[in-house]
């Protein structure tokens, strides 16, 4: 969230070292026993160590961008190579209408030479024909992993995960203080009681 909030900066003024300033006491907090006024030395280490973390996920989330832009410009090319091939792709049937004077009537040697010729010129059509749909097999699997690959990369995007509330995530030092205060209060008790 702070990396879609620092890419507006333009528009919010918020710098990933205005929002370490913001959120690093939130983010990284001194634990509960310590004393207030040495954590305040600690507050430019931890403003600075958020700040890096912010402008990492910042670099990590405009490497992303140019690798879906990259996916989705070679993917306009592969659909524009794919439809100029379905543009010129021979008409399927081949209309074999001829007319008497041709030939066909014509039992002449002439005539049949012709013919052999245009049986040649049919068969290296559909030869590249065949290449041609070969092309367009290549082309259609291309975008669809295309299609995939961007998915993925989208998918992975959001790389920082939300944290819970400060009551669902307590450290360590914080919860073994906790524990020695419940400790102390229940020493306390049964030490008042016996008096």
């Amino acid at each position: 969230h702070l990396v879609k909030v620092a890419l507006l900066e333009d528009v919010n003024r918020m710098s990933p070292g205005a929002l370490a300033i913001i959120f690093a006491p939130c983010l990284l907090r001194c634990p509960d026993n310590s004393d207030p006024l040495i954590s305040m030395k600690d507050v430019l280490k931890i403003t600075t160590c958020v700040e890096m973390l912010i402008k990492e996920q910042m670099r990590k989330y405009k490497v992303k961008m140019e690798e879906i832009s990259q996916l989705e410009a070679a993917e306009s090319i592969a659909f524009r190579r794919l439809s100029l091939l379905r543009q010129n792709a021979p008409w399927p049937l081949k209309l074999g209408f001829s007319s008497p004077y041709e030939g066909v009537l014509n039992k002449s040697p002439k005539a049949r030479d012709s013919q052999g010729e245009e049986l040649e010129v049919l068969l290296e059509e559909e030869a590249a024909g065949g290449d041609e749909d070969r092309e367009k097999e290549i082309l259609i699997e291309r975008i669809q992993s295309i299609k995939e690959e961007k998915q993925d990369i989208t998918y992975r995007l959001p790389e920082l995960d939300p944290r819970g509330s400060d009551e669902e995530n307590l450290d360590s030092e914080t919860s073994a203080s906790t524990e020695s205060l419940l400790e102390e209060r229940a020493g306390r008790g049964a030490s008042e009681g016996q008096y």
